[in-house]
């Protein structure tokens, strides 16, 4: 049989396959009940765990009594809803089954891998180090996007570039500076392109073309700003300047958050690796790829594309695939509102 999504969420907020309590989660010591209903009770530590759970936004619209009140009934929905398919068996559903595996595996690898604790194994040390290796993801001069149109040679060269800037100042299209370098151009890896030459810094410019280069550039201002014949490297030239991309410089303090965070998600994948790995490793694994060839994942009768839209397409959005995130679309507190704007909740048992 095959489980709605909802009565899933339900399934694992009562702690699927196995409750771990008379209410399906575990219980809170301490503090007075709150409601009791069925063979169940509230106490108001479980209660309070439930609203701490909650964004600072979401539990705002819970101040006064009879929002409580409307978070609480929430709550006594999907316990009674859980009592249903329990007493039901869908706890031994195999669908239902899967899922909860696929969520206890999530939840043990966020605590395994802990971030929290895995920041603070970071150094010091290897943020500065990491930081001055990478100085150009922080610290960056101005560049320039440019259009180059090369006249290679000396007098000649000067005076068809000369006639080239008299014949593009009696022209009003933004596009005769590109055309002019398709045709005139000597530079073979901008003309085809137009005369582009992407973004460079004023030293990239100068050591490719010459600081003359480099100085008539920076006197550009404008987007569409055409200079004059300039001496260059290998002759003459004409430049458009295409767009200014403004310098940055970010010090190691302004970073240091991020770099930790960055430095913390590679080692943690390569721990998880590692582990996987000697899992792997000490549980023998033996394949009968004869019988493994028998197999034929198109066999008729399987599941249409079209069935399930959550089901992944292609081999590349099968591993994005695993583990699954779990659902954050049911509004009730045992599906914690991290990211819902506060809604009041519908009816559980309408799917």
């Amino acid at each position: 049989m095959r489980c709605k999504p909802l009565l899933l969420m339900v399934l694992f907020a009562a702690g699927c396959p196995k409750a771990s309590g008379p209410r399906g989660r575990p219980a809170e010591t301490g503090g007075p009940v709150v409601v009791t209903f069925a063979d169940h009770s509230i106490s108001t530590a479980e209660l309070q765990k439930e609203f701490n759970e909650q964004s600072p936004f979401v539990r705002q619209h819970y101040q006064t009594l009879d929002k409580k009140k409307e978070f609480l009934e929430t709550l006594i929905q999907n316990e009674l809803l859980s009592d249903e398919a329990l007493k039901a068996g869908f706890d031994k559903d195999d669908e239902v089954q899967n899922e909860f595996k696929k969520a206890m595996i999530q939840e043990w690898i966020r605590q395994k891998f802990n971030d929290a604790d895995g920041m603070k194994s970071v150094s010091d040390a290897s943020l500065h180090e990491f930081y001055d290796s990478h100085r150009d993801e922080y610290q960056r001069p101005e560049r320039l996007r440019l259009q180059m149109v090369l006249f290679a040679g000396e007098a000649k060269a000067k005076a068809d570039a000369e006639h080239s800037l008299k014949a593009l100042a009696s022209k009003k299209d933004v596009s005769a500076f590109a055309e002019l370098a398709r045709m005139r151009s000597d530079d073979p890896t901008s003309k085809m392109r137009g005369g582009d030459l992407d973004f460079h810094t004023h030293d990239e410019l100068a050591k490719s073309y010459g600081d003359e280069v480099a100085k008539a550039a920076d006197a550009l201002k404008a987007p569409n700003d055409i200079s004059g014949v300039v001496h260059g490297a290998r002759g003459y030239y004409l430049l458009r300047l295409e767009a200014r991309q403004p310098s940055f410089s970010r010090s190691f303090e302004q970073v240091e958050a991020s770099l930790r965070s960055r430095l913390w998600n590679e080692k943690r994948t390569q721990l998880f690796d590692d582990y996987m790995k000697n899992l792997l490793d000490q549980s023998h694994i033996k394949i009968d790829e004869a019988q493994l060839a028998k197999i034929d994942p198109n066999q008729p009768g399987a599941l249409a594309d079209d069935a399930n839209p959550g089901v992944p397409r292609g081999p590349g959005e099968v591993k994005r695939a695993m583990p699954p995130t779990p659902p954050q679309d049911l509004h009730t507190p045992l599906s914690p509102l991290h990211s819902a704007a506060p809604t009041k909740p519908s009816n559980p048992a309408r799917p």
